[in-house]
């Protein structure tokens, strides 16, 4: 396929699937820069009925609730936003920081693990991250080195389990996540791809097609129909996450089926095999 080709095989699979968000910020069909609303910080809100966000508009970190305590996933830029932003944010859901027991890194990038050493630190959790990856945190906002992650393992923590998925390309240990959610009692399965933009390299870009390409089939075999970004403007959470405010008993904004699904992941392996074969 050339570049024009595979650009609009995404903007058909966006217009179907309602995922022009998603097609205009990596497809280049829309103005470049993140979206208005990625600079405001949102409310703490209730995603599922154990997961929650407590991120900023740029930028995602996300509470998982379990019998034996919580699941942190990603931990923004630094110690401030650690302290001034998911604590708080914590605490307003009515959980208890405290009860951290890991916290899940996505990948190297600071703005996803620059506060998970002060998480680390006040309460004891424990830092997991791919091996490629911790290779990546250096300085004096990187966590100290602790819980290696193995492709395909499931993180167990009391009554719940997350499955970590190996996807390298946008860095290379980027962690990609399926995860068991309920929205008022109902079952589904959410997926978060762990890095979205695009790498420089055209190997790493290579890589990342075949990151998308195998985890689109274990999302398929999980019967994924949730989809979720660590960057909120990515997929829309933003304003999912203002509906979920205005009617929490109503549909579940980011329950999208799984064709759906599907359809997010084929725009993400489109927009990039452009630039692949555009050689950009």
């Amino acid at each position: 396929m050339t570049p024009d080709q595979h650009r609009n095989e995404a903007l058909r699979l966006a217009r179907r699937s309602d995922h022009m968000v998603t097609y205009n910020l990596l497809c280049g069909g829309g103005p470049p820069g993140r979206p208005r609303g990625a600079r405001a910080t949102p409310r703490p809100t209730k995603l599922f009925d154990d997961f929650f966000y407590v991120g900023l508009g740029s930028v995602g970190a996300y509470v998982i609730r379990t019998s034996a305590g919580l699941i942190l996933i990603d931990a923004l830029h630094n110690e401030d936003e650690a302290r001034d932003v998911i604590v708080p944010g914590i605490r307003s859901l009515g959980l208890d920081p405290a009860q951290i027991r890991y916290v899940v890194i996505s990948h190297g990038h600071m703005d996803h693990y620059g506060g998970a050493r002060y998480i680390a630190e006040t309460y004891g959790a424990r830092v997991v991250a791919s091996a490629a990856d911790w290779e990546l945190m250096r300085g004096p906002r990187a966590p100290a080195r602790d819980l290696v992650a193995v492709d395909g393992q499931d993180l167990t923590l009391g009554d719940f389990s997350m499955t970590l998925v190996h996807t390298p390309g946008h860095t290379p240990g980027t962690l990609s996540f399926i995860i068991p959610v309920s929205h008022l009692g109902t079952r589904h399965t959410l997926a978060m791809w762990g890095g979205t933009g695009l790498p420089r390299h055209p190997a790493a870009r290579r890589q990342y097609v075949a990151s998308l390409e195998r985890f689109e089939k274990l999302a398929r075999e999980a019967r994924v129909d949730v989809v979720l970004s660590n960057h909120p403007f990515v997929d829309g959470s933003l304003a999912k996450m203002n509906t979920l405010h205005a009617d929490p008993a109503g549909p579940n904004p980011f329950v999208i089926g799984q064709d759906r699904y599907a359809d997010f992941i084929g725009i993400l392996k489109h927009c990039v095999s452009a630039t692949i074969v555009a050689g950009s």
